[in-house]
């Protein structure tokens, strides 16, 4: 199938807080990648990660340095511009796209976390590339000059080409609330086990495959505290939903690329013993009216709450409870919006959309996986309406 150059509605090209200078190469730079991207679609889901060749696209356009800050090297992107970048590549590859959102995501995280010794490591050579993952089944002890760690942890997307990967456990502390401290421990790729778990129904390119260690000592300049304190970067890096609104990104493309493919195969595919195509049918044309409808609303909404956010943080202000909930709960929404979207454009390619290299195929499969990530649970509608009803007063709506 071909994607034809239909285009959602965009998101504006200014905002009062300001657009990173880098946004429109950094499109274009996907523009010019495209096709290793889209070729390497059924390579990702056979290989379980993100091949080499779509691996070495991203480095060379500077994909993965958008989420880290300036200081490190990074491009410190906008989280609009995030947001335009990540949507762009799900329209070529959902697990493309989720592998540089979650590289992106991660290299920022450790850029504007690490201690000023950690980061001479990680940033001192080559451009990393890190993975890793909290809340794992894990145990740490205190020792002279650091930690010792032995866990394991699931859902590491990307190790498989990961250079450094970071890893939590809790440790008790006389100093923290209720007696313990959650430490981050970052440590070289190599020094992990990487377990070979990732068969699943979606996002199969992502490579997130378990990794384990055992009595592994990570020195002290090496370790943070969760939440981290922030040592380098702006406003990005002041609000959690920065890291992880690439989502709204990621659904946006995966179900658009959905749309356009169904739509064009309506135009030429004549169902048995029917006279006309699925184009031609009314309740084709209902449907995909009301899909393009709901995916634009959805989309248009997410960005307008996430500006707010940015133009919000970046004077320097603390977002209102209120804002914060109303955006947890659109993006909640702009997933379910995505998965029925994709699984409704999966129904009407019949036969030909059952083959698992069949973009249709992969779209619903990626999108139902997505959705299934705890920063879009259906959890933040609740969360919202507590915000709404005044249960939810100061600070920040409940998870």
């Amino acid at each position: 199938m071909t994607t034809p150059t239909r285009t959602a509605a965009s998101s504006t090209n200014e905002s009062p807080a300001g657009r990173s200078p880098e946004r429109e190469q950094l499109l274009a730079g996907v523009q010019r990648i495209a096709e290793i991207i889209q070729a390497d679609a059924p390579n990702a889901e056979r290989e379980r990660t993100l091949p080499q060749d779509s691996l070495a696209a991203f480095r060379a356009e500077g994909l993965f340095k958008m989420g880290a800050p300036r200081e490190v090297g990074g491009l410190e992107t906008d989280p609009v511009t995030q947001v335009e970048v990540f949507e762009a590549v799900a329209r070529l590859d959902g697990s493309a796209a989720w592998s540089l959102m979650i590289g992106a995501q991660g290299v920022g995280t450790l850029g504007s976390t690490a201690s000023d010794e950690a980061c001479q490591e990680i940033f001192g050579a080559d451009w990393p590339h890190t993975a890793g993952q909290i809340h794992g089944r894990s145990k740490v002890e205190r020792t002279d000059g650091g930690y010792v760690f032995t866990g394991n942890w699931s859902f590491a997307s990307g190790i498989r080409h990961a250079t450094w990967v970071s890893f939590d456990a809790r440790c008790p502390s006389e100093d923290a609330p209720g007696g313990e401290e959650v430490v981050i421990g970052v440590a070289p790729a190599s020094e992990v086990t990487v377990i070979d778990d990732w068969r699943v129904s979606g996002l199969s390119g992502s490579g997130s495959c378990s990794f384990s260690v055992d009595g592994l000592f990570v020195p002290e300049h090496r370790t943070y505290t969760f939440p981290p304190r922030r040592r380098r970067g702006g406003a990005k890096y002041t609000l959690p939903e920065f890291n992880f609104s690439g989502m709204i990104g990621l659904m946006a493309g995966i179900a658009r690329r959905s749309l356009d493919e169904i739509s064009a195969l309506a135009r030429s595919k004549r169902r048995p013993f029917s006279t006309g195509t699925v184009a031609d049918r009314p309740h084709f044309q209902h449907t995909i009216g009301e899909l393009e409808t709901e995916l634009r609303a959805a989309r248009a909404y997410s960005l307008q709450l996430l500006e707010e956010l940015w133009v919000t943080a970046s004077r320097g202000e603390t977002p209102s409870v209120e804002l914060r909930g109303a955006f947890s709960a659109a993006m909640t929404h702009m997933m379910e919006v995505g998965v029925k979207v994709t699984s409704t454009a999966l129904r009407f390619g019949g036969s030909g959309a059952v083959y698992l290299t069949n973009a249709l195929q992969r779209n619903a499969r990626d999108a139902a996986v997505a959705a299934q990530h705890i920063t879009v649970s259906e959890m933040h509608y609740e969360t919202y309406g507590r915000v709404l009803l005044g249960f939810e007063e100061e600070g920040h709506p409940r998870r």
